[in-house]
């Protein structure tokens, strides 16, 4: 997706024509990549319903990419979906729901790789960080914060990283005006 949401959903709308309808059964005989093809597409309509705020078709997309997830050995999309649905849920008030998705993310092992791993962190972080300010737990959440501004970014998703960039920066300052400093 790297940015470019738009063209992301019209491939995924596509691909979906052509993937089985019934996951569970029309899988067994295919490889893993089948799967994972199918959760990335899943993943980018959930993306997009998020930013347009149709949260409910969100939650739908990204549980069926979630619920797929777990049928593949390699848990990358189901620690990033488990993220988004965190977000959707913060997003309709279900902050013990949002608080339950984040940490199930949190307990998936990290990605042998580390490709997106900084990413991954700070985007879970912002989601704690508004999950804390929600709860008034302020102290937890200039934690979470400052651990955040250590993360050193990769470079290997710039318009990702920017927007979490941005996001982090806002969430300190408007911490910083609850506590009455500028």
């Amino acid at each position: 997706i790297h940015g470019f949401v738009a063209p992301a959903v019209i491939y995924a709308r596509q691909a979906l024509q052509f993937l089985p309808a019934s996951a569970e059964q029309a899988y067994e005989q295919r490889p893993a990549e089948w799967i994972e093809w199918h959760c990335g597409c899943l993943l980018t309509l959930g993306m997009e319903a998020m930013q347009t705020g149709a949260f409910a078709s969100a939650r739908q997309y990204l549980l069926a990419g979630y619920t797929l997830s777990l049928c593949v050995k390699d848990r990358v999309f189901t620690r990033v979906i488990g993220r988004m649905l965190g977000d959707v849920s913060l997003e309709t008030g279900e902050l013990h729901q949002a608080d339950s998705y984040y940490r199930q993310s949190l307990a998936e092992p990290s990605w042998p790789d580390e490709t997106g791993e900084t990413i991954f962190r700070a985007q879970l972080a912002s989601g704690l960080i508004r999950l804390a300010y929600e709860w008034n737990e302020l102290d937890r959440a200039d934690q979470l914060v400052n651990e955040a501004s250590l993360h050193e970014y990769q470079g290997d998703f710039p318009a990702g990283e920017e927007a979490v960039r941005v996001q982090l920066e806002l969430l300190r300052l408007l911490l910083l005006r609850t506590r009455g400093k500028k």
